[in-house]
């Protein structure tokens, strides 16, 4: 465990699924995360000539922990159905309930045999 880690986590896979008629289709599975950091970093982007708040979430994940990859949602706290359709995902997101990020990056955080193996997930504040 991250000792500084005390926050829960839900991990929203990005999966594709056959449905009844054979076609694929996208949809996001629930994955509960223990023992994370989660930590929201405020950043600016360039609009034109304007630049505009961008929020970037850095969520420390323990190695024991399912991993994120790039296109997942990662939501803070414990949140949710089991299963989402794309746009369930994104209403759940815009609602504002939770603070939620698109998974972007994930790179190791320790070497392996270090005291506190981990992955870091960095993703687009929604």
């Amino acid at each position: 465990m991250i000792p500084f880690g005390g926050e829960k986590a839900t991990l929203y896979r990005r999966t594709r699924e056959a449905d009844g008629t054979g076609r694929s289709r996208e949809v996001f599975r629930r994955v509960l995360l223990a023992g994370c950091s989660w930590k929201r970093a405020r950043e600016h982007a360039a609009a034109g000539t304007a630049l505009l708040p961008a929020g970037r979430i850095r969520c420390r994940i323990p190695a024991d922990q399912a991993r994120p990859e790039p296109g997942d949602l990662l939501v803070r706290g414990v949140c949710g159905p089991e299963s989402l359709a794309p746009a369930e995902a994104a209403a759940l997101a815009a609602s504002g309930a939770y603070e939620a990020a698109r998974v972007l990056s994930v790179r190791d955080g320790a070497a392996p045999g270090a005291p506190l193996p981990h992955c870091t997930a960095e993703g687009e504040s929604l």
